[in-house]
């Protein structure tokens, strides 16, 4: 079947569903938002359709996010489901660019992270004139680039130093210690020693590490930990949130956010507020997609290991760390360097969209 032939089946269908309550009990708002809901995922569905034709299991993982849009409607589960299948095509359409272009694409990532790094030690010294004019920076308690936050400056980092040069990975380096994120010094650490296979390389990877433990044996400990302890108490808590069959199913799309403000978890200053996501892609996967949309997932990375040995090998490991333990996908100005990294390295011939 084609995704044309789904919106042809919708227009001879929709109007049938006006009396269905999907999203609302009343019979004089459902003739209007039952077929809207049904459109919508009926669109989202042609679309999860025309990327599984060209990858199965990254098709899968989208529909599966359709499915859980139908049983849970409102518009934050549409905004996640959107997100899922929108980005599932735009990983498949990165794959389309010509693989003789992808040393000008790292170039151009470099030169960016190169950039940000440059902002972040202007603010370091009181001047940013897009967030405080030519006075003090006092917009942050870290620089930040242009990110507005050092966590995910840390991130966008993390996954582009595998990629760059000895030279330029110094100079990336400088600002990712810049920004005192532990994990983003792990994540950078594990990608540029996986991206180096000689054993003098390694050693690499492991000086970039360096730096995140001095953090920790100079007064950073408190703040590590209750990070970590923060991060856990999400973790826990959110998982003991499921009912038996959520486990299986899955909350629904979304739902972390609708949930998180009713959970015993209250505002903690370590990771700045309430808990919007779960600060782990992986467990907020699980959280709403259930075990269904994790096996789904690792089935897609088993069908693509040869992204761990391709020239992107360094920046996907640095994205599969961060994905376990911060939200790489839920930020846009880091999700998108995570789709280009994952559609480059998942690019050969018989993949491409």
């Amino acid at each position: 079947m084609t995704p044309g032939w789904l919106i042809v089946l919708a227009a001879a269908l929709l109007p049938w569903s006006t009396k269905l309550p999907l999203v609302t009990s009343d019979p004089g708002r459902a003739y209007v938002t039952t077929p809207l809901v049904l459109w919508l995922a009926i669109l989202l569905g042609a679309l999860a359709l025309w990327i599984s034709q060209r990858d199965l299991w990254l098709g899968a993982f989208a529909g599966w996010g359709v499915l859980g849009f139908l049983l849970h409607p409102a518009l934050r589960q549409f905004e996640t489901v959107e997100a899922i299948v929108l980005g599932s095509a735009a990983l498949c359409w990165v794959r389309e660019v010509d693989q003789a272009w992808h040393p000008r694409l790292k170039a151009l990532l470099i030169w960016s992270a190169g950039l940000q790094v440059g902002w972040l030690w202007m603010q370091s010294l009181g001047v940013d004139w897009t967030w405080a004019g030519w006075g003090p920076f006092t917009e942050a308690p870290r620089p930040h680039g242009t990110f507005g936050n050092a966590k995910y400056l840390a991130a966008y980092l993390a996954m582009i130093i595998p990629m760059t040069g000895v030279a330029g990975s110094l100079w990336l380096l400088t600002g990712l210690i810049g920004t005192l994120s532990v994990l983003g010094l792990l994540a950078a650490g594990l990608g540029w020693a996986w991206q180096c296979r000689r054993p003098w390389r390694w050693m690499l990877g492991l000086v970039a590490v360096m730096p995140g433990v001095l953090l920790l044996h100079h007064g950073g400990w408190n703040a590590v930990l209750a990070s970590g302890q923060t991060r856990w108490e999400y973790w826990s808590v959110g998982l003991r949130d499921l009912h038996p069959h959520e486990w299986v199913l899955g909350a629904g799309p979304g739902m972390w956010m609708e949930h998180a403000a009713t959970l015993p978890i209250g505002r903690v200053p370590a990771l700045e507020g309430f808990p919007i996501w779960m600060h782990s892609d992986v467990l907020q996967v699980l959280y709403e997609g259930g075990l269904v949309a994790v096996l789904i997932a690792g089935a897609w990375l088993w069908t693509q290991q040869a992204m761990w040995r391709g020239p992107w090998r360094g920046s996907a490991a640095a994205v599969g760390l961060l994905s376990l333990a911060f939200m790489p996908f839920h930020l846009i100005t880091t999700g998108v360097v995570a789709l280009v990294v994952l559609g480059c390295a998942t690019t050969k011939e018989e993949t491409r969209c």
